[in-house]
């Protein structure tokens, strides 16, 4: 499973990482080339320069082909499952990479969650399902 280490308001992962011991858990790593990487999460302990903790990349990496669920964090989220992140891309240039039928779970704030819809550009990938401190919804589809 793919998590992320949160970084400002975003939901932290901890607890769950910690209620689900058999499970692998792999974050990502921001690249000179601007790509992601993925690697263990448990390895991530090295602050970038934004300071969000992050793996060394001496860390394994995962082929983004293995993934089978990813939990992504926004800044919002509509119902349809468009995501408005930070602004860099790094998400939008990794989810096209993953397998066609991957689990893409947002994960925010009821608050966060819009009933209206987001802009969605061509690069946007949508999330299936999103999940906030109510429960889990599975996204609409709007093309």
């Amino acid at each position: 499973m793919l998590a992320y280490k949160a970084f400002g308001s975003e939901i932290n992962l901890e607890a769950l990482v910690t209620a689900c011991p058999n499970l692998e858990f792999w974050t990502t790593r921001v690249n000179p080339n601007s790509r992601l990487s993925l690697h263990p999460l448990k390895s991530a302990s090295t602050r970038n320069k934004l300071g969000m903790l992050e793996p060394d990349l001496s860390e394994p990496e995962l082929e983004p082909e293995l993934v089978d669920v990813v939990l992504v964090p926004g800044l919002l989220f509509d119902h349809f499952g468009t995501r408005l992140g930070h602004g860099a891309g790094f998400y939008d240039r990794l989810l096209p990479k993953l397998r066609s039928n991957v689990v893409l779970i947002g994960v925010t704030h009821d608050a966060l969650l819009l009933e209206i819809s987001l802009p969605r550009e061509v690069l946007d990938v949508p999330m299936t399902q999103i999940v906030t401190e109510s429960g889990l919804i599975i996204c609409e589809y709007q093309p």
